[in-house]
């Protein structure tokens, strides 16, 4: 049986998920141009929506899980 894309983030997601941290489960922002929201999963990941199509703001988009600045 294979894994659903789902089950695949899920995955990911419990990786970097660290509850001891100080940071897990805060707003994280930044700015390069445009404002950047998402969730800490830990002081150094972060999880946020965006779009699948680099440089298209307004494509059809999904979950990612990203390096956050400390």
């Amino acid at each position: 049986m294979s894994q659903t894309d789902d089950d695949k983030l899920i995955a990911e997601i419990k990786k970097y998920w660290d509850l001891s941290s100080k940071r897990v489960g805060k707003l994280i922002q930044r700015f390069d141009g445009v404002w950047h929201y998402g969730v800490a999963l830990s002081d150094d990941y972060g999880i946020s929506w965006g779009p699948n199509k680099q440089g298209a703001l307004y494509y059809k988009g999904s979950l990612a899980i990203h390096t956050i600045e400390k």
